[in-house]
C-alpha cells in the first residue's frame, strides 16, 4: 500500500476520495435494499414522514404534500430506519 505525504497531498485529492468512497458505499447499500425516503412533491404520510413545519400552499392542489425536505429518511426492505423530516404545504383559504 502506498503511503501518501500528509503535507504534500492535496486537499482536493482527499476530498475526491471521500466522495469516491461515499457513492460506492451508497450504491452497494441500494443493491442490497437501502431506499431513501423524502421528496419534495410527494403526498406526506405520517409513516414515512416527520412533519417539522407547514408551509402556507400556494394552490388548493399541493396541501398535504412534501415542500422540502430537512433530512431524508431511510428503508431497508419495508423496514423504516429514520422517517424523513419534512416542511409539508397546507392549504389556508381566506377567512374573510
Amino acid at each position: 500500500m502506498t503511503r501518501l505525504d500528509p503535507e504534500k497531498t492535496p486537499a482536493s485529492a482527499v476530498i475526491d476520495g471521500v466522495s469516491l468512497l461515499e457513492r460506492k458505499l451508497a450504491d452497494i447499500l441500494e443493491r442490497e435494499g437501502l431506499t431513501r425516503i423524502g421528496e419534495a412533491g410527494e403526498p406526506f404520510d405520517p409513516h414515512r414522514h416527520e412533519a417539522i413545519s407547514t408551509l402556507p400552499a400556494p394552490s388548493a392542489d399541493q396541501d398535504g404534500t412534501v415542500a422540502n425536505v430537512a433530512i431524508p429518511g431511510y428503508a431497508f426492505g419495508n423496514q423504516l430506519l429514520r422517517p424523513a423530516q419534512v416542511q409539508v404545504y397546507e392549504h389556508r383559504p381566506d377567512r374573510s
